[in-house]
């Protein structure tokens, strides 16, 4: 008798081990990244070098183009 209810306990499926359809079909649909159109956009930096009893301070400046996305531009 134990020889035949071992292997339906071990064969009888649990719902710990149910997954859903969109699991299981998620690996085999790939869908590419979504791209964002990117521009380019002029920054202007400025920083402040302190002098000292010598030499005075003065304001060191720049500018950095950096991208951000187009949308935020407008």
């Amino acid at each position: 008798m134990i020889k035949y209810i071992l292997p339906i306990l071990i064969f009888t499926p649990t719902p710990i081990f149910a997954i859903t359809w969109r699991e299981f079909w998620e690996p085999f649909t790939y869908q590419r990244p979504q791209y964002v159109l990117m521009c380019s956009k002029r920054i202007y930096r400025e920083e402040y070098i302190s002098g000292n009893r010598w030499r005075p301070g003065y304001v060191r400046h720049w500018y950095e183009w950096t991208r951000v996305p187009c949308d935020y531009m407008y």
